[in-house]
């Protein structure tokens, strides 16, 4: 499947392949919010990502109400409409980095209660700190190796 991406606060332009309408809902969420989308300009749907999260979004292709395409797309934010804490880095190198750190004995209180395998990095042995460490350096590079492939 193809890996598209955008970013949210921009115009999109996804193709409708005859397409007359596009169902999108962001991934992961409990909301029943699906966005419709029915313009078409040059056989592409084209809208707006405005206040919309980042994240995994999934659509599909309508014509006549049914379904004749789907996919997904990556939302990424834009860093001028970000929020102040926002943090750009990835869940599995704010966790290492926190675990490195506790494994150091220089781990900030904010990164102490970082969770993982269910409790918070404070109150783990030091064994299944480095269990973990060696856990989420395998996601990184897996997350590093999918970001030189797109």
């Amino acid at each position: 499947m193809e890996n598209l991406k955008f970013y949210n606060w921009s115009e999109v332009r996804l193709p409708a392949a005859g397409a007359d309408s596009l169902a999108v809902k962001l991934t992961g969420t409990v909301a029943d919010e699906v966005k419709v989308i029915d313009t078409v300009e040059a056989d592409n749907f084209v809208f707006r990502t405005d206040d919309w999260l980042p994240g995994l979004y999934v659509y599909q292709q309508k014509t006549a109400g049914a379904v004749t395409g789907a996919g997904r797309f990556r939302l990424e934010q834009d860093l001028e409409h970000a929020a102040e804490d926002f943090d750009p880095r990835s869940t599995a190198e704010i966790t290492l980095e926190a675990i490195d750190a506790m494994l150091a004995n220089r781990a900030t209180v904010q990164q102490r209660w970082v969770a993982v395998g269910g409790k918070a990095i404070g109150y783990s042995p030091i064994s299944e700190l480095k269990q973990w460490r060696e856990y989420y350096r395998e996601q990184l590079a897996a997350e590093q190796a999918q970001a030189n492939r797109e």
